[in-house]
């Protein structure tokens, strides 16, 4: 058997060789640079309609999945108990229609300001509370109120009913002592 040597390899082959790196002399790898790159760019576009073509359509099911969320963000808040909030709204009601509101100290959370609520279904609330204010001599009087309040949307509050009255001496001294 005749060797030759390989100018690419720069070893000694037979021309009937099976070996690495070529099984015959002459039949290695040729491919100009210019063809690499078209075949790059071929198997990428062939690869690209692929993905195109096999992947699901996922954009319909993903804009009926953002129209739910919308509609459940939509109402999510019909859900939710806005007890403090009812109070929230009720005392800046009452505020409005106080003649010193600048004086006026509504009870706290830890006064038991969530005791003054309750809900009665459908986003509607019950409030039952008071304020401390000055009258216009200066002295703290206090003023007892009860009033119905619902949430018609997420941000807006429609006042049902407001009644007011100066607490006695009496009622000011039993809610002292309840409240111990």
């Amino acid at each position: 058997m005749r060797t030759t040597l390989c100018p690419e390899y720069k070893v000694m082959v037979g021309k009937e060789s099976d070996s690495f790196p070529f099984f015959r002399f002459g039949r290695h790898d040729e491919t100009s640079p210019e063809k690499k790159v078209f075949l790059s760019f071929v198997l990428g576009a062939i690869a690209i309609l692929l993905l195109v073509f096999v992947m699901p359509d996922t954009t319909s099911d993903q804009a009926s999945g953002l129209a739910l969320n919308k509609q459940k963000a939509v109402t999510r808040w019909q859900e939710i108990n806005h007890s403090s909030s009812a109070y929230i709204m009720a005392s800046i009601y009452v505020r409005e229609r106080l003649k010193f509101p600048g004086s006026a100290k509504f009870p706290t959370l830890l006064e038991g300001q969530g005791d003054h609520v309750t809900s009665l279904g459908k986003q509607q609330y019950h409030v039952v509370s008071y304020v401390d204010m000055e009258d216009e001599f200066g002295r703290m009087v206090r003023i007892l109120f009860q009033g119905e309040i619902e949430r018609i949307k997420e941000d807006e509050w429609r006042l049902i009913s407001l009644n007011t009255q100066r607490a006695t001496e009496d009622v000011v001294i039993s809610l002292k002592a309840s409240s111990k």
